[in-house]
């Protein structure tokens, strides 16, 4: 149901428009997931570090005194904040208030990344990893965002760069990414497709 981040209402523009404010002007960078190796959120860090961007991370994990310090020791302490664990609510306003969304998993066990599909009905671009899995099949590369390499802060870092310089792209992006997150990803067409499955699978007279 997608309802939650395709609608808002006045007090969450309100919100919204109040953690904008927070950046400084800064494109705004999001990642939601546990903070775990196999999420790559360290090389997220590493890829930032000369950049003029705002990085969120909304979640917690046994990896998070580390990223911690790594953020402090790359002097981003003033660009990078962790959230913590937060509400329905308050993700979608993360969601809809920042710019790029991104997944830097390392490892297959990303298996699919529904977050993706959360950021694309929020109308932002993505950038993720190409895994062996249906990560980049949900974001699909050129259209809804971009598919870098895994475990490669170089190939992070341009892709950061080609959707933070190029705003009517990263606009054009999200707006596909909606569309595809409207047609292939909500609630009724699962149960469509379901229900077409055992159609299919049901036993002939």
């Amino acid at each position: 149901d997608q309802r939650r981040y395709t609608e808002t209402d006045a007090a969450e523009q309100t919100e919204i428009a109040r953690l904008r404010e927070t950046s400084g002007g800064r494109p705004i960078l999001l990642n939601i997931g546990r903070l775990v190796g196999y999420k790559g959120q360290g090389y997220l860090v590493e890829a930032i570090r000369d950049l003029d961007v705002t990085l969120w991370f909304a979640g917690t994990g046994p990896l998070q005194t580390e990223l911690e310090q790594q953020v402090t020791r790359l002097g981003l302490s003033d660009r990078v904040r962790f959230w913590g664990g937060v509400d329905d609510r308050q993700l979608a306003a993360l969601l809809k208030a920042s710019d790029v969304f991104v997944l830097p998993s390392i490892t297959p066990n990303e298996a699919f990344g529904i977050v993706q599909i959360e950021a694309m009905a929020c109308s932002k671009p993505i950038i993720c990893t190409d895994l062996p899995s249906g990560v980049p099949w949900v974001n699909q590369h050129g259209t809804t965002g971009l598919v870098v390499k895994p475990n490669d802060v170089a190939a992070l870092r341009a892709g950061i760069l080609q959707l933070t310089e190029n705003p009517d792209l990263a606009r054009q992006m999200g707006v596909q990414g909606r569309q595809r997150a409207a047609v292939e990803f909500t609630e009724d067409r699962m149960i469509d497709r379901y229900w077409e499955l055992f159609q299919r699978l049901r036993p002939r007279a």
